[in-house]
């Protein structure tokens, strides 16, 4: 069904209301039956919005992720951990003990805050906030929203350009169709659009709480750690990439491993917590994100997520085995071997499992700016006689 023939998503009744009931339900003192009535209401009314539409695949895409994130954190909040004890630095008091309109304010707060970053229960490999007068920070930030502005217009250019990310539906192919290299570049376009989309409002909002004064500079860690970690397929799970679900996957790993009596610390403890983890985080995306594009594609990216962890678990045996013949430390040709194995053979076999489906969907061809100054100056540089050839063939590409 397409966006069209679809209800529109109210904001009111399905992202403010069902926010106000999980941070009421999570922060607050209820008997078994009241809480699980109104567990029940919120899960109701999250799953159903997912039959609605915002108008575009891209943010249909966005907010069906958003929707099954909070339904994870709020099921982990309200279940598996004792929220009721959670508390920001500011005031060191716990959510239990604040008056209801305080409660529900933090709730909310902490609700959107899926890091915890400056509260008791703040996740680990975060990168370390940049203590900063305010004006130098907001200027910083507005120097990253430039500078992610280009890079997401640049990623969209290539993606209008390319015949890959040009069709849909039954004519769509895949992101390897075009060969081994253009695979690499293909995923690391999409990729770049990912990024983006999620870095960008982060930065602008960053600028607009501490320029109006609402935060510090300290509340907002960048969103992602370096890109020079992620040599490993787990040190770019772990800490290169956003870490907004680490909260709530590691509850599920943990309560996975009390149910089968593991002892923690122990290695069956810590593979049952990435398989459960990887696992959790392909429900999140292939039943909140896909099923909101189109139920038809409900599961149809589950096995990336999963192929992540028996990737981890491949290269955990192979560090193993080397450490055991007497291979240890990491020298620049190791690392620079880690960047090949990630990079050029990982990511390469298992992003087109991640991507096809989308391009089936019609999420390759969707605009993200209103206008494109990349688009722009080439389109000026093919209609000078000085026009090179090189521009000339891109924009012969369509």
């Amino acid at each position: 069904m397409s966006t069209a023939e679809r209800p529109r998503l109210a904001v009111i009744p399905h992202v403010i209301v069902p926010d106000v009931l999980a941070a009421y339900l999570f922060s607050t003192q209820l008997p078994t039956r009241t809480k699980l009535a109104l567990y029940i209401a919120y899960a109701g009314i999250s799953l159903q919005s997912l039959k609605y539409t915002t108008g575009s695949l891209l943010r249909d895409y966005g907010m069906g992720l958003t929707t099954l994130a909070r339904l994870l954190s709020v099921t982990q909040l309200t279940w598996l951990t004792d929220a009721l004890q959670f508390h920001h630095r500011s005031n060191g008091i716990a959510l239990g003990s604040l008056s209801l309109l305080k409660r529900i304010y933090s709730g909310l707060c902490l609700l959107h805050t899926p890091r915890g970053v400056g509260w008791n229960c703040q996740v680990a490999n975060i990168p370390s906030p940049r203590d900063e007068p305010r004006w130098t920070f907001v200027f910083t930030q507005v120097k990253h929203v430039v500078r992610i502005l280009l890079l997401l217009d640049l990623a969209r250019s290539f993606m209008y350009f390319s015949p890959v990310f040009s069709l849909t539906g039954v004519e769509a192919r895949s992101i390897a169709s075009q060969g081994y290299l253009m695979c690499i570049v293909n995923y690391i376009a999409w990729g770049t659009l990912t990024y983006t989309s999620m870095a960008l409002p982060y930065h602008l909002l960053s600028a607009g709480h501490v320029a109006l004064g609402l935060s510090g500079s300290t509340d907002w860690p960048d969103m992602f750690g370096s890109w020079s970690d992620a040599y490993t397929v787990r040190r770019f799970w772990g800490r290169t990439w956003q870490q907004t679900m680490r909260r709530w996957i590691t509850a599920y790993g943990k309560f996975a491993c009390q149910v089968l009596n593991l002892k923690p610390g122990s290695l069956a403890s810590s593979y049952i917590q990435l398989y459960v983890g990887f696992i959790a985080s392909g429900i999140m995306h292939t039943l909140g994100g896909n099923t909101m594009v189109g139920r038809e594609f409900l599961g149809a990216s589950f096995s990336f997520y999963l192929f992540q962890a028996v990737g981890i678990t491949f290269e955990d045996a192979v560090i193993g085995i080397a450490r055991h013949l007497g291979i240890t430390g990491m020298t620049r040709l190791r690392r620079a071997l880690g960047y090949v194995w990630v990079w050029a053979v990982w990511f390469p076999l298992t992003a087109p499992i991640c991507i096809d489906w989308a391009l089936r969907a019609g999420l390759g061809i969707e605009e993200m700016l209103p206008f494109s100054p990349v688009r722009y100056v080439l389109g000026l540089l093919s209609q000078t006689p000085s026009a090179t050839s090189v521009v000339q063939t891109i924009l012969s590409m369509r």
